[in-house]
């Protein structure tokens, strides 16, 4: 009992709740089976099918070119509209027909949207990677990538058309079940690709795993029957007010598309250029300590974005205050649980270094980045966590002050990362890389501050 009570006020302290425990709960089992998980690549996959592994899901990450960031824009549009609204026992809405309506149109919108964006997805993708490693492999590799290359592009524009619909439940205020949906993915998709990997299935447990968390999402909506009800209930109210694109979405739109378009070449740009000119051993080196970082740093943006919801319902009612003291007191706790999670990975990570751990005499720590180049990375990604909060908090207003930083910092980080690839060592890769983003990250504390300040007084 004094445990569990103890236990209790720790967690009320970094401010835990329900949403938190299942979006953090999925981030908590990712990073454990993240650790087996890597295990089970350096035991059961080889340097170079490594290499093939993190750069597909760099390749992959190219879906931000067709997203132009609409997900996120529906969740804070579907969250202000509902504000205005009661959601009802038979899962209805009650409120004036305006908000209705303009809902309705949201979900209408969207479904065209994302029909179309992942069609395309997926014939644009998969031809641009049957050219990439056409291009770059090494024929003494003998890696068998060409079908796991064409299932995992498949589910991942399966999982494109998905996402709509999860940004509009997340919108209604459902983020209990959109981070259930995803704490079940993260228990059963390890699982999968453990067996994948013992069983020697090489690439095949990249797109096979993708398959399994767009089919455990199908059936959770499916089971859960009221999310289903909600979103056809959405689908039914008349359309007679709508959301008016042009004037509402797009000012607002194409500057979220520049900011994400800019964030893959901040974020997943890096793997594949080391692919391209220091090879797939490399690659799969730093692949796999940016699989680990970002693990801890989803993990920790929890605390954050399964606040959206509430900030962007606050900023409609104009309530600041009460959104002030809610931000700065999350943002505390997620930059916490951040670094110390951080300290404990390179603790871990260089662990494995000092006591020279190996498996079938290979050194498990030549499987990942270490030493400075791995604590230059994870300062980086820390530095950018503060940036990721500021302009979570500014983007609830439906307006977006972070694009021209968002463009700069990807230009230079698309620079850097080929010209210090190309003619330089991975440790000045890293250095400069890191360097780069946390140089900016002043100039968005400047943004946020001043852009807080003018919209709360208009």
């Amino acid at each position: 009992m004094i445990q569990n009570s103890f236990i209790g006020k720790v967690l009320k302290s970094i401010g835990m709740d329900r949403a938190i425990a299942f979006g953090s709960g999925a981030r908590v089992v990712q990073a454990v089976s993240g650790v087996v998980t890597i295990f089970f690549i350096a035991t059961f996959l080889t340097g170079a099918e490594q290499g093939y592994y993190y750069t597909f899901g760099s390749l992959i990450a190219i879906q931000t070119f067709f997203e132009l960031g609409f997900t996120n824009i529906i969740t804070q549009f579907v969250a202000h509209e509902v504000s205005h609204l009661q959601i009802t026992k038979e899962n209805s809405f009650e409120g004036e027909q305006l908000y209705q309506s303009r809902l309705s149109s949201l979900l209408h919108f969207s479904l065209k949207w994302y029909t179309i964006a992942s069609l395309l997805f997926f014939v644009i993708v998969f031809l641009i990677g049957l050219y990439f490693f056409n291009n770059n492999v090494d024929p003494t590799e003998n890696v068998d990538w060409q079908i796991p290359w064409i299932i995992i592009c498949t589910a991942t524009a399966v999982k494109m058309f998905q996402s709509p619909f999860t940004a509009i439940l997340t919108g209604l205020n459902k983020v209990v079940e959109m981070n259930e949906i995803m704490f079940i993915q993260q228990v059963i998709t390890p699982l999968v690709m453990w067996i994948l990997l013992i069983t020697h299935c090489g690439l095949y447990v990249v797109g096979v795993s993708s398959v399994v968390a767009v089919l455990v999402w199908f059936f959770y909506i499916i089971k859960k029957g009221d999310l289903k009800e909600l979103l056809i209930n959405i689908y039914k109210i008349p359309v007679k007010e709508n959301v008016d694109y042009m004037k509402e979405i797009f000012p607002y739109q194409w500057r979220i598309a520049i900011s994400s378009l800019s964030g893959y070449f901040i974020f997943y740009f890096l793997t594949p250029i080391i692919f391209k000119y220091q090879g797939a051993v490399i690659s799969g080196q730093v692949g796999m300590a940016i699989s680990i970082i970002s693990a801890i740093q989803s993990f920790s943006m929890s605390w954050l974005n399964t606040k959206v919801p509430l900030y962007s319902q606050l900023i409609a009612r104009k309530e600041y205050t009460e959104l002030d003291t809610i931000f700065n007191k999350t943002m505390k706790q997620m930059i916490i649980v951040c670094v110390f999670l951080m300290v404990c990975a390179f603790i871990f990570l260089s662990g494995l270094d000092w006591f020279k751990v190996t498996y079938n005499g290979e050194l498990l720590s030549d499987r990942c980045l270490k030493g400075w180049p791995l604590l230059f990375l994870m300062l980086g990604y820390i530095t950018d966590q503060f940036s990721f909060s500021w302009a979570t908090y500014l983007r609830c207003h439906k307006k977006e002050p972070f694009m021209t930083i968002s463009l700069i910092t990807g230009v230079l980080c698309l620079a850097v990362i080929y010209v210090s690839a190309k003619y330089s060592t991975i440790f000045y890769v890293i250095l400069l890389y890191a360097l780069t983003r946390i140089l900016m990250t002043p100039w968005g504390y400047y943004i946020y501050r001043d852009n807080k300040i003018k919209w709360h007084k208009q």
